[in-house]
């Protein structure tokens, strides 16, 4: 036998022997019991009351059910585990030498979140519940030892109610518990609130206004000062009622819907979650100036170009330009703190145009019928300038100025060139025209005309 045959004889014989070993200690082997009971659910969370099915497997097998404290949780034999008491506990399952355990706590039924809010000489008590074992709940006044009882009848969900009769200037304390079917109460929940009263409402003024001016497409409200919110009431061009919330910090208020009958009253808070709001007395609004532009068959309409509608840029006009280039103020003299971009100079005119530039007007139309229209301007550009008309949105034909190399030289187009003047025809209504500025640019202009027909 050579060397090397009898080195492989050596290496199988040892071979050998170790499974030999192996085999002979196979049943030495340690098993982790705990694997080999397996149970649905590995912790229970149960109000009292309340039963909670177990199952384990394998099914075939037999099981021993029992529970570490029965005080807190029973459990039959066939694993339903009741909710006796408050507190934590163990079920144990037992098959042979194997055992598992599940962990049981159970708790009363009680709330998410209590919130007591001030209010109007009461306070209301907010209640959030999250389970559907509430029957009831008690709030105890723990300043004058008074109770109520609210009905929850076992639903989840947000509950208010309101604790009344109380006095101003005064912080109350209340205590806030939950019943079950049993009887049983939750651990109680303690909140505050303050309570307010007419020495809070003495504290509020209304707002003051500083102007107020009614265009064609709506009425603007320039405010004074700013002592707090306030509530608009009016009615709009239908006649409808219209409510309207103003902030403390809103300086500018714009009505486009306006119609007539307006009332406001400035209101506050005393806390930032408080249940009730206090309003001071409404004061009337109806010194006002009117600048709207009504045509009728009666007589002709001459309208300031300054009157232009509200809303601002790209609404009430369009501008290149974000600033006023002339420098005069009426706009916001007038209230409108949101047409900047307009060039009004002092004469009462607009000026710095450019091609494309706009202003919109709306009109308030008594008679149906044709107006001519005509345009009070001045040009001094080299080459004449264009206009022209949009009409409820549909444009007319540009209709060209020539040039009279004269700022101040203003006229009217049309009664001194009277070619391509434009003939609106207008029903009864609303309508709107918007002027244009078109090739050339850089004219002035002061007035717009209507004349009936």
């Amino acid at each position: 036998m050579s060397k090397y045959v009898s080195k492989l004889s050596k290496v199988g014989i040892s071979l050998f022997a170790a499974f030999c070993m192996m085999a002979c200690h196979t049943g030495e082997i340690d098993h982790n019991y705990e694997n080999m009971v397996y149970v649905n659910q590995n912790s229970l969370n149960l109000f009292f009351g309340d039963t909670e099915q177990l199952t384990a497997s394998p099914t075939e097998s037999t099981f021993e059910w029992t529970s570490e404290d029965p005080s807190v949780a029973t459990v039959n034999n066939e694993g339903l585990v009741t909710a006796t008491g408050v507190g934590n506990t163990q079920i144990i399952i037992t098959q042979g030498e194997w055992t598992q355990t599940v962990d049981v706590t159970v708790s009363l039924p009680t709330s998410k979140e209590v919130l007591a809010r001030a209010g109007n000489k009461r306070v209301l008590i907010e209640v959030t519940i999250d389970n559907e074992k509430v029957q009831k709940m008690n709030v105890v006044c723990n300043n004058n030892d008074s109770s109520i009882e609210e009905d929850v009848n076992y639903k989840s969900g947000v509950f208010k109610f309101y604790y009344d009769d109380l006095e101003e200037n005064k912080k109350y304390d209340f205590t806030v518990t939950c019943i079950d079917r049993y009887g049983n109460q939750s651990k109680p929940i303690n909140v505050s609130a303050n309570v307010y009263g007419e020495s809070f409402q003495s504290t509020l003024s209304n707002r003051t206004v500083e102007v107020a001016t009614r265009f064609g497409n709506g009425l603007v409200v320039k405010w004074k000062d700013r002592p707090g919110s306030c509530v608009l009431n009016y009615k709009d061009e239908a006649g409808k009622e219209v409510t309207k919330y103003i902030t403390s910090g809103e300086t500018n208020s714009y009505l486009l819907d306006f119609g007539s009958d307006l009332s406001y009253a400035t209101y506050a808070v005393p806390e930032s979650n408080a249940a009730d709001t206090f309003y001071v007395a409404p004061a009337i609004l109806d010194n006002y100036e009117d600048l709207r532009s009504i045509l009728s068959a009666s007589e002709t309409r001459e309208i300031s170009v300054f009157n232009f509608d509200l809303g601002g840029e790209g609404i009430g006009y369009h501008d290149d330009s974000a600033n006023n280039e002339a420098g005069y103020n009426y706009r916001s003299e007038k209230g409108d703190d949101n047409s900047p971009g307009v060039d009004l100079e002092f004469g009462m005119n607009i000026g710095y145009t450019g091609e494309g530039e706009w202003q919109m007007f709306t009109l308030d139309v008594q008679d149906a019928g044709t107006y001519a229209f005509d345009l009070f301007r001045s040009v001094n550009n080299g080459n004449g300038g264009y206009y022209s008309l949009e009409v409820d949105g549909v444009p007319t034909n540009s209709v060209y100025m020539i040039n009279d190399n004269d700022w101040s030289a203003f006229k009217w187009q049309h009664a001194t060139y009277p070619e391509n003047q434009p003939k609106l025809h207008f029903t009864k209504g609303k309508h709107t025209v918007k002027l244009v500025i078109g090739e050339g640019g850089n004219f002035n202009y002061k007035f717009i005309r209507f004349t009936y027909e």
